[in-house]
């Protein structure tokens, strides 16, 4: 993100940790708390690495299959036998730039649903894959 941006991040954040909002609402609060602002991809998985002590990888989400992209279900079978950290990274209605998408090392397959239309706001893509990849699910009742 731009310098403009970081600066409206951190605004918007001490306003839910310090200002009217941690009044207002705390859970909000308590959320943003683990909250970092950073400037780039590379500064996420360096902190990543540092906090986690292992190599983080870096996931990509996209509207558009890729030749390599990984089931959700081979992922979250992955998340539970691997010792790598991973960064899960959403992009914008416009997707992903063309070097982001390159450089990540997995790319998760897109949300399908029951017709072709298939993209979704950031915030119902991310529910949907959060779901699939970390969800308890009730078993199937016959």
């Amino acid at each position: 993100p731009t310098r403009a941006l970081r600066s409206l991040a951190r605004e918007l954040s001490q306003h839910w940790l310090e200002g009217f909002g941690a009044t207002y609402n705390p859970n909000r609060g308590e959320a943003l708390g683990i909250v970092s602002i950073v400037s780039d991809i590379e500064d996420v998985l360096l902190d990543v690495e540092q906090r986690t002590k292992t190599r983080a990888k870096l996931v990509v989400t996209s509207a558009q299959p890729g030749k390599d992209s990984i089931s959700y279900q081979s992922f979250r079978a992955r998340l539970h036998t691997s010792t790598d950290s991973h960064v899960l990274l959403f992009g914008t209605g416009w997707g992903l730039a063309d070097e982001i998408m390159d450089r990540a090392e997995l790319r998760l397959e897109p949300v399908y649903g029951p017709g072709e239309y298939n993209h979704l706001s950031v915030r119902g893509a991310a529910a949907i894959i959060f779901d699939r990849l970390r969800g308890q699910h009730a078993p199937q009742k016959e």
